[in-house]
């Protein structure tokens, strides 16, 4: 079975099992807790990992009690979102001067030179130290309109300055959320439960079931579990969908698309351009931070697939055309693709890769110092056009404003004993 990653919502699927219905509470309205507070525990829930690890379901452990957070200090990003140039949130551990931290999110309308600190949802034990949204990812679709996701789904209508959890009566876990033809789209799902897919006429409305569902993978143990938007598309995919994709052009009527077959075996990062280009970027993770590619796109939502360039040592070859190269260390993580020409790819092991020519030629983007290499590397990459993005690893943020030349970012103070990475 294949594995095929999905750029736009970075979740995690551990907790994507049937029967994770941790904090449902539909319309629970959620303000944040004051500064040095302190929570009633959440009640633990039941997860099965039957589906994906062949376990038998267990209740897991409460998570240990952590220390309270006095005044906060500086925020360490783990996922972030930007509507334009200018304006964006972050979500990630909020850490006073000593170090004791809590999930929090902030959010800049100044290209990251100030942040403000905004209320949170209120906080879920998941159990075996995990407290959501710990492990969450953050999308706003407007400067009004964002959504918490993984395995919870949280809503504001304001910018964040009040949350509501709105995760679907039923939904066994929410991995994906996306804004499209006017409505908002999320994906739940798992491996032995299939997809359900969740539809809301607007922000602030309640998720009902979408009258059509989408087909299920034919691959047995198969599921999409995460959506996208590639031009005047809806796309549906996930870690395990068995290298085929659901595709739509109105959320009503459904088909499936093959990924490239010369992939199989691999784990696939898929990226869009607004224009509705696709690329694949195909990889054999071998270990060590070595993962040979190919590099194929489509212009017809997947009904065709063109080979473009490929690692020299990528076995076996898939042809004979003039392609070109692309670089055989680095996992694929994230995929961000403004235009049908320019992308920017961040790697697990590796430095962030970018693109002019569609996917032809790869070279090495100019993020300083330890961003990539090594055992570091990139987790998520946002453009809002070809000069303007934003990239996070390592808990670090970047910025650039030319596409060429980037700056690190902290948010609301700088983290203490870390030496700020001087700018490319």
């Amino acid at each position: 079975m294949r594995t095929v990653r999905v750029v736009g919502i970075l979740v995690a699927a551990v907790l994507a099992a049937c029967g994770t219905g941790a904090g449902s509470g539909l319309g629970q309205a959620s303000p944040s807790p004051s500064e040095g507070s302190t929570q009633a525990p959440s009640p633990t829930p039941t997860s099965c990992f039957t589906a994906v690890y062949g376990k038998p379901c267990f209740t897991p452990a409460p998570s240990p009690p952590k220390a309270t957070p006095g005044p906060i200090a500086y925020l360490q990003p783990t996922s972030m979102s930007f509507v334009d140039d200018s304006r964006g949130w972050v979500l990630g551990s909020a850490c006073d001067a000593q170090g004791n931290c809590r999930p929090g999110i902030a959010r800049t309308d100044d290209g990251g030179a100030s942040w403000s600190l905004l209320p949170f949802p209120s906080e879920e034990d998941l159990g075996m130290g995990v407290t959501w949204p710990e492990g969450a990812s953050i999308y706003f679709t407007s400067l009004d309109d964002g959504w918490l996701v993984n395995p919870l789904l949280a809503e504001t209508t304001d910018g964040g300055a009040t949350w509501t959890i709105v995760t679907p009566t039923g939904a066994s876990s929410v991995a994906g959320v996306v804004s499209f033809d006017g409505s908002v789209w999320a994906v739940s799902g798992c491996v032995a439960c299939g997809t359900t897919l969740w539809e809301a006429p607007a922000p602030g409305s309640p998720f009902e079931p979408a009258p059509s569902q989408p087909p299920n993978p034919t691959t047995t143990n198969a599921g999409f579990t995460q959506a996208m938007v590639a031009g005047s598309h809806l796309i549906l995919s996930g870690q395990t969908s068995g290298g085929e994709i659901a595709i739509s052009p109105d959320g009503q009527s459904w088909q499936l698309a093959d990924l490239p077959l010369a992939c199989a075996g691999s784990a696939d990062q898929l990226g869009a351009s607004p224009a509705g280009t696709l690329l694949d970027v195909c990889s054999a993770e071998v270990g060590g931070g070595f993962a040979p590619k190919e590099v194929w796109t489509s212009t017809d939502w997947g009904s065709t697939w063109t080979l473009l360039s490929r690692s020299t040592n990528w076995p076996p070859p898939s042809g004979d055309a003039p392609i070109g190269q692309i670089p055989a260390d680095g996992y694929p993580n994230d995929i961000a693709m403004p235009t049908s020409l320019d992308a920017w790819m961040s790697m697990g092991r590796e430095d962030m890769y970018e693109t002019h020519d569609g996917g032809v030629t790869w070279t090495a983007s100019a993020v300083p110092g330890e961003f990539g290499g090594n055992a570091g590397g990139a987790e998520q990459v946002v453009f809002v056009d070809a000069a303007h993005g934003w990239a996070l690893g390592g808990e670090v943020l970047y910025r650039t404003t030319d596409g060429a030349n980037w700056t690190q970012i902290t948010v609301l103070g700088p983290v203490p004993g870390a030496t700020p990475t001087p700018s490319s």
